[in-house]
């Protein structure tokens, strides 16, 4: 079998795979498929908000893969000498817990609550003065906890070494050298949207990023799924050397 061949086997099993999916499990889907960093299969399935297929361009909510690029970001400062990463959080957020490492708040071992509503007050800076201020509810380290402040302070780090709203950070830092799309809503209205929710203005769907003027960083940003490929090798490139 050559290789035109293995990708066309490739593509018919991805798509036997994924179109009897549609509509059930999933709404709309755009996949990659790399090997070496060479682009074997690219194919989308659904449609979009406005009813159009969905393609390689189409926008979805990212969720919780906003955190890979203000994990980036951030090490992007680590590498340029601004801090390390077992720097206390409280080093560049005066008011973090003490104790908690940015290294805590990677691995999601900083014993922070695994739900925490940012909502329930009043307005944006209360809002970020409790996530800052967050104390951790289980013993710092003795487990791996998924929990939106390891990130919301991640992106408020960043923003304080950077001296730039996060949005701007995470442009400058990783979208722009890597020439990526993805972006923090509101979207513009001729953006091709995934309808991941029914929401017509195109918000993200996390409830946390809504009451942080739609910028946060655990999640937050829209991308496509060659965003999400090329930012995958950056890594596989780094684990390789």
């Amino acid at each position: 079998m050559n290789a035109q061949e293995l990708r066309e086997q490739i593509g018919l099993t991805v798509e036997r795979l994924v179109a009897p999916q549609l509509g059930d499990l999933f709404s709309a889907a755009s996949l990659e498929i790399r090997y070496d960093d060479e682009l074997i299969y690219t194919g989308s399935f659904g449609t979009d908000m406005a009813g159009e297929p969905v393609r390689a361009s189409t926008l979805f909510d990212l969720g919780a893969l906003t955190e890979l690029f203000t994990t980036t970001a951030f090490l992007r400062l680590v590498d340029a000498g601004r801090l390390w990463i077992d720097t206390p959080v409280n080093v560049v957020l005066e008011n973090a817990a003490e104790n908690v490492t940015f290294y805590h708040l990677l691995t999601h071992t900083s014993g922070y609550p695994a739900t925490f509503d940012l909502c329930r007050y009043a307005d944006y800076e209360q809002r970020i003065a409790a996530a800052e201020a967050v104390k951790p509810v289980h013993p710092l380290g003795s487990q791996v906890l998924h929990s939106p402040l390891n990130f919301i302070q991640m992106g408020l780090a960043v923003e304080a070494l950077t001296m730039l709203p996060l949005e701007q950070a995470i442009a400058l830092l990783v979208l722009q050298p890597l020439d990526l799309r993805a972006e923090y809503a509101p979207l513009s209205s001729h953006a091709h949207v995934a309808p991941v929710t029914s929401d017509v203005e195109r918000h993200a769907i996390d409830r946390n990023v809504r009451c942080l003027d739609d910028v946060a960083g655990h999640a937050g940003l829209f991308g496509t799924v060659t965003d999400i490929t090329t930012l995958a090798q950056v890594y596989v490139e780094v684990g390789m050397h």
